[in-house]
């Protein structure tokens, strides 16, 4: 790829999420004219995920499209909905949907990921993920006041929807296997201070709690631990992680293994192909191989692939963007910014104790900060993102209780 003479190019883009869509935008605002090809699973045009655990739940809104119809054409980005891609020919420069060939100059996979569901091979009615609108619109239903939701796994997805269905006043019990909520994003000990949230807002949250299936005559009738144990359920939803789509990808040569495997511009080992969003484990120069499932991070990996797509040889910028995540429980809103480590957590201040409180805590590594966690508290995050940006001494960071 050459960077003065790029728009006779043809792009194509795998994929319908905001790393999609986010690579579209890019490439049109940096002044590529060339044509771009969005191919997607879904039929929808790319719309917001993180409601769907909310208000999608609580309130019934259908998903909102980032950009109608008209936007797509009057930008020239030919759309394939619908379609699945099936391979990826970097010799023939083609991706393949069903037995249509596609041709390419340059490709961007953003292929995301799907829910996991260890216990899909013996399906259940009652049982579900949820990933895509269709699936929100299933859940919705279900979860009426005074129904039972059994919720396996306490990480984002489990956690929003125990929020939104306590909001429709269902008894929900969460069963996470790790010893606290979210142990991968913020640790056990910062699991345990989101546990509170749950427990104050009358979710019965069991952790330690290993499933080994479900059980009911036509539909599902309670949750079976390998203790024995089994919990009343009139609906469960599952959520404990997501496999990213790489599966399409198999007879191609794009090197593949917990995602599509990049360097740190985002290239997938080709001049020509790059990759974003839950699909990307890219090596950060801070942090190491990573792979992130967060709305923040898939959105600056588009512009960050569609620019890099497009640079000179040897211009293409590393991602080094910090991890960031939001989530909202119960009315509040829990913010992380950089990454956990396994020292102890220290405090970084506490303002209110009313509402779940206002407290900010971080992590440190080496002495210095490596990141932060709020509740309800903007403002202190504002303040704690540049001390973690900068690595700053822990010690000067330490209020006195």
């Amino acid at each position: 790829m050459t960077g003065p003479h790029t728009d006779a190019l043809k792009i194509v883009i795998v994929g319908g999420n905001i790393a999609a869509l986010s690579a579209v935008e890019e490439l049109r605002s940096i002044g590529f004219s060339g044509p771009i090809t969005l191919i997607s699973d879904e039929a929808n045009l790319p719309y917001e995920r993180p409601p769907l655990s909310k208000s999608s739940l609580t309130q019934g809104a259908d998903p909102v499209e980032y950009h109608g119809a008209e936007w797509f054409r009057s930008n020239g980005v030919e759309l394939r909905l619908g379609r699945s891609a099936r391979h990826l020919d970097l010799e023939r420069r083609v991706v393949m949907i069903d037995r249509e060939p596609v041709p390419f100059d340059g490709v961007i996979i953003a292929t995301g990921s799907r829910p996991r569901n260890p216990w899909g091979d013996r399906p259940i009615d009652g049982v579900v993920t949820l990933r895509t609108a269709a699936d929100a619109k299933s859940l919705r239903p279900l979860l009426v006041a005074g129904s039972r939701l059994g919720v396996v796994g306490a990480g984002f997805i489990g956690s929003e929807v125990a929020s939104s269905a306590r909001a429709l006043g269902c008894e929900v019990t969460i069963l996470e296997a790790a010893p606290s909520p979210l142990v991968r994003a913020v640790g056990e000990e910062g699991g345990r201070l989101l546990a509170e949230l749950h427990e104050a807002n009358g979710v019965t949250l069991q952790c330690g709690a290993r499933v080994k299936g479900f059980g009911g005559r036509r539909r599902v009738e309670y949750v079976e631990t390998v203790e024995g144990e089994r919990i009343p359920a009139d609906v469960v939803v599952v959520g404990v992680g997501v496999t990213p789509n790489v599966e399409w990808l198999a007879s191609s040569k794009v090197p593949v293994g917990d995602g599509v495997t990049c360097d740190a511009t985002l290239c997938a080992g080709a001049r020509n192909l790059y990759a974003a969003g839950d699909v990307a484990s890219w090596r950060h120069p801070r942090y190491g191989r990573m792979r992130s499932e967060q709305w923040t991070t898939a959105s600056l990996q588009g512009r960050y692939a569609a620019r890099n797509l497009l640079s000179l040889p040897g211009r293409a910028q590393a991602f080094s963007a910090t991890p960031y995540f939001w989530s909202d429980q119960y009315g509040s809103r829990i913010q992380l910014f950089g990454m956990p480590s396994d020292q102890p957590l220290v405090g970084l201040g506490r303002a209110s104790e009313e509402n779940g409180g206002q407290w900010a805590v971080g992590w440190q590594s080496g002495g210095r900060l490596s990141g932060v966690m709020t509740l309800n508290w903007p403002r202190r995050m504002a303040v704690l993102r540049a001390e973690v940006e900068r690595s700053a001494p822990i010690d000067d960071l330490l209020i006195p209780t």
